[in-house]
């Protein structure tokens, strides 16, 4: 499961060893302590997920129901106070978005009631920000992709 807080991002899966415990991981640092100030964080640089905790089940539904108690902004992307972060999830809302406004040409099409409205299509057409353009996929990443297109 992948979190994102407007402190932190965190992805969190079953431990290998014990059904009571999650893995938690991030990609910066602090990001699981601020969430989880009390735990050990592993730190490997030779993993996807550089920064690592496992920690109880049940510690971490008890954090993410207090995460979502302590919402009280109208607008995620506009909480997140650090700017390389805000960047990052923005990327993320718009790839999202993008995929939103596919499928929902899709079922137009299917339903023959026309595509969407011209504001939300160029929303997605604009251009990245040349600091948040993602990088090339590889080749084999663009044949899976096509694959998966034609299913």
């Amino acid at each position: 499961m992948w979190i994102f807080l407007n402190n932190s991002f965190l992805s969190i899966v079953q431990a290998n060893d014990d059904p009571d415990y999650l893995m938690v991981r991030a990609r910066l640092r602090g990001d699981i302590e601020r969430v989880f100030p009390r735990v050990w964080v592993m730190v490997n640089d030779e993993r996807d997920y550089r920064f690592r905790a496992r920690i109880d089940r049940a510690l971490v539904a008890d954090a993410m129901a207090e995460q979502v108690r302590g919402i009280d902004y109208g607008n995620f992307k506009d909480s997140v106070p650090d700017g390389a972060r805000h960047l990052a999830y923005y990327d993320v809302w718009r790839i999202m978005l993008h995929e939103q406004v596919i499928e929902a040409q899709q079922e137009r099409r299917k339903d023959s009631r026309g595509l969407l409205p011209d504001e939300l299509v160029a929303k997605i057409q604009k251009p990245l920000p040349p600091e948040i353009v993602p990088p090339p996929l590889a080749p084999e990443s663009k044949a899976a992709m096509k694959r998966k297109k034609r299913k």
